[in-house]
């Protein structure tokens, strides 16, 4: 069944594990709109649906929960221009492209200079981020999604090392850039396996389909697992699991996950490095921020590493993906951006090798639930310390305002409070 809900002018509607909102139009024009919504909803649930006729409704809902964006050009053509008028054009350009994110919702503001700031806050958004928040939302081809991208800014706009906050947007650079609809990074990080699992190759199968699943913007939910004479497959289900007719069905995708995972005896695994840290599947990595290396000139050093899909696979048997707040972010070597330390990561999957190389989430955002976890973290710093003695203890950016900080600790509440948890 799909799930709907409707907040005054605002509709939410989770289709096959994807949350897409939209804001009606006023009047009757938003009436009807939203009795079509319902009715291809409707419609899509009729079990006696065929394929083509699934697809087509599926694709018609879509249609109107993200409607086509015009594309806009970014850039303004100086070849032949003077100095003078290339510095002319340039200000006008940053000018303009702030009056377009300005032009994006009530949440940004900007000044004369062309800086552009989330509303309320003092510090700037940089220039990469800004262009990644104007292609989400004028370019119909993007793959970001304007909303993650808030949520991002708002964990990094946190960490108390500024220089790496900034380094964070290099990343782009990459081509390859992840991150959830809470806003965390999804990046990876090679392992050794210290001590296998009672269920080891099943264990292995679902933490790899878990992630191709979601890099595929679909529900484990929607997902049988089935087991083989000599290994196990997925099989994509429209029904209940009731209605599966197979002895060999294992249980959902979603369920079979969770239960290898939390199981006794599931696997362990450490770093190739020292061999004496514990890393297990869903269990939040950490060190204290305090002894992770900040210094970005030095490449190996203490902290929790991690690494985008452009760095190359090695130390290590084993690579894991895993999801970092961009606030827990310590240092990125000043010689290469696809690799960074930081004081705690969460493994999630399993990642998928071929010839050597990762199988990657293609850039864009991805639905994976990490956020409450740093959340409550957050909330419980937040109420065993005030504001100015965070901030000299160096835990909070001491460039953000007591205003800022204020902000972003009732929008995250909020991404708690407004998440639909139970997607089907």
């Amino acid at each position: 069944m799909i799930k709907t809900k409707r907040i005054d002018s605002t509709i939410i509607l989770v289709l096959e594990g994807r949350i897409l909102n939209r804001v009606l139009p006023e009047g009757p024009d938003g009436e009807d709109m939203y009795a079509e919504i319902l009715q291809l909803c409707k419609d899509l649930d009729r079990q006696s649906l065929s394929d083509d006729d699934f697809m087509r409704t599926k694709g018609a809902i879509i249609n109107i929960m993200i409607p086509v964006k015009e594309k806009v050009k970014l850039e303004i053509d100086l070849d032949d221009a003077s100095i003078e008028e290339q510095e002319q054009a340039m200000a006008t350009q940053d000018l303009d492209k702030a009056r377009r994110i300005g032009d994006i919702s009530g949440q940004f503001e900007y000044d004369k200079s062309g800086k552009v700031y989330l509303k309320g806050f003092s510090v700037p958004i940089p220039e990469k981020l800004a262009d990644a928040l104007l292609d989400a939302h004028y370019n119909v081809e993007s793959k970001y999604d304007v909303d993650s991208l808030i949520n991002f800014w708002q964990w990094a706009v946190l960490n108390p090392n500024k220089k790496a906050r900034i380094d964070l947007f290099a990343w782009f650079d990459t081509g390859e850039f992840v991150i959830t609809q809470q806003g965390l990074i999804v990046a990876y990080r090679n392992v050794d396996i210290k001590k296998k699992g009672m269920s080891d190759t099943l264990e292995s199968f679902v933490n790899e389909k878990f992630v191709q699943v979601k890099k595929n913007k679909q529900s484990p939910k929607n997902y049988a697992v089935i087991k083989l004479e000599d290994g196990y497959t997925c099989k994509f289900i429209k029904k209940h699991p009731e209605s599966i007719d197979d002895d060999n069905f294992i249980g959902l995708l979603s369920t079979v996950y969770a239960d290898v995972n939390t199981r006794e005896g599931s696997t362990t695994y450490t770093d190739n490095y020292t061999g004496t840290m514990k890393i297990k599947m869903g269990e939040e990595v950490s060190m204290p921020r305090e002894e992770c290396d900040e210094d970005q000139e030095v490449s190996c050093s203490r902290g929790l590493h991690f690494m985008s899909p452009a760095y190359s696979l090695r130390m290590g048997q084993t690579t894991l993906v895993v999801l970092i707040n961009p606030y827990n972010i310590v240092a990125f070597p000043n010689y290469d951006n696809t690799k960074g330390r930081s004081c705690a990561y969460l493994p999630i999957g399993k990642a998928q090798i071929e010839g050597g190389k990762i199988v990657t989430l293609d850039s864009g955002t991805y639905d994976f639930e990490y956020s409450k976890y740093t959340s409550d973290k957050l909330a419980e710093l937040i109420n065993s310390s005030d504001f100015g003695d965070l901030v000299e203890r160096g835990l909070i950016a001491d460039d953000l305002t007591e205003e800022d900080f204020n902000i972003v600790k009732s929008h995250v509440m909020d991404i708690i409070d407004t998440r639909i948890v139970d997607v089907t």
